[in-house]
């Protein structure tokens, strides 16, 4: 049955800086769409949260101890609210999923605000010139 089976994704770059949305295979949120591609744009989730990680990896121990509290509450309220609508008419199951696609939404522009603003500044030598590599060929860079 199209609702029988409760799914669970982030859609993102980075789990750790994400939030879990609910989806059935009749009911998907709608920023899951469009589908991200091999290069950056500015419409789907994936690369827009790509940009946001990016950002804090400047200081990812930092940021997630400032959001890691609000990160899990979110997530908790949107496991056990799909979590209880398993069997629910498609109609509740879509409201659901926007319901937690507008948080997931709202965590997304928190964590855009709560990371740092000078850009892709990774710290970490063994990482920078990779990161960069890969912003590159997918066209992120920020050169």
């Amino acid at each position: 049955a199209p609702g029988g089976g409760t799914h669970f994704a982030t859609g993102t770059a980075a789990p750790c800086l994400s939030v879990f949305r609910p989806l059935w295979l009749d009911a998907v949120p709608a920023s899951l769409t469009p589908a991200p591609t091999g290069r950056s744009d500015e419409a789907s989730l994936f690369w827009r949260h790509h940009r946001t990680h990016r950002a804090a990896l400047a200081d990812l121990p930092a940021v997630l101890d400032r959001l890691a509290a609000t990160r899990d509450a979110i997530d908790a309220r949107t496991v056990a609210d799909a979590l209880a609508a398993t069997g629910a008419d498609r109609a509740q199951r879509e409201r659901l999923v926007t319901e937690a696609d507008e948080r997931a939404e709202d965590w997304l522009r928190t964590l855009a605000g709560a990371t740092p603003t000078h850009g892709h500044e990774d710290t970490d030598p063994r990482w920078r010139a990779d990161w960069l590599a890969v912003d590159r060929r997918c066209g992120a860079a920020q050169d």
